[in-house]
């Protein structure tokens, strides 16, 4: 339903972070775990960059092929699909990683780059949106067709990590306030998670008794 980012949309300057995408890319470069923390939340057309979007495709590629992320096969695989132009070429790949800041806040850079996908593909629905009012459609039509796109959008958008701290954001954390100590931590969300019959819901009434007591 939406179309593809370029680098070739001037009309207006559309959300993305260069930066965060070279970021990840060369961090796969110099640790190729860092293309499992990436993994967790994009995929390829999540990129900005058309050569972005090559690039992060063969290193996926060669990940679930058990081929080292280097340089070296990177260009190898882009090359024998005749892609190595269209990823920039042989230097842009090769200055991938050079000044890269830190390799363990790729789960930084991949929330920048997923959001700042998100909100082009919000630009991009609310234009159809637009175009199908001033076509003069049925409303009810125009109504379901948002409620589907920005539905697709919000699934596409969440993601079960984002549950958890990274460990740089565990490092730099707060001391944690504790409502209960040592049990019940505050400013959280608490999960209390069990079988049936073991006792859950006793536990959380204990707890809301606790803490009006």
């Amino acid at each position: 339903m939406t179309r593809r980012a370029t680098s070739d949309d001037t009309a207006a300057p559309l959300p993305h972070s260069l930066d965060a995408e070279r970021s990840i890319l060369g961090a796969v470069l110099l640790d190729n775990q860092s293309l499992v923390a990436a993994l967790e939340r994009l995929r390829a057309e999540d990129f900005f960059l058309p050569q972005h979007r090559h690039i992060f495709t063969h290193m996926t590629q060669l990940d679930v092929a058990g081929t080292p992320i280097d340089p070296i096969t990177l260009l190898e695989s882009l090359s024998r699909s005749d892609e190595l132009e269209a990823a920039g070429g042989i230097a842009y790949i090769s200055q991938l990683a050079d000044g890269l800041p830190r390799v363990t806040n790729v789960g930084h850079y991949a929330r920048i780059v997923k959001d700042k996908a998100s909100l082009r593909r919000m630009m991009y629905a609310a234009q159809l949106i637009q175009e199908s009012c001033l076509r003069s459609e049925d409303p009810a039509t125009v109504l379901a067709n948002a409620n589907t796109a920005f539905g697709e959008i919000q699934s596409n958008q969440s993601n079960p990590a984002d549950m958890f701290d990274s460990w740089p954001e565990f490092q730099v954390a707060k001391p944690l306030h504790s409502l209960i100590e040592n049990f019940l931590q505050a400013d959280v969300c608490n999960i209390v998670g069990g079988l049936s019959g073991d006792g859950k819901t006793l536990i959380l009434f204990s707890v809301t008794k606790a803490l009006l007591t």
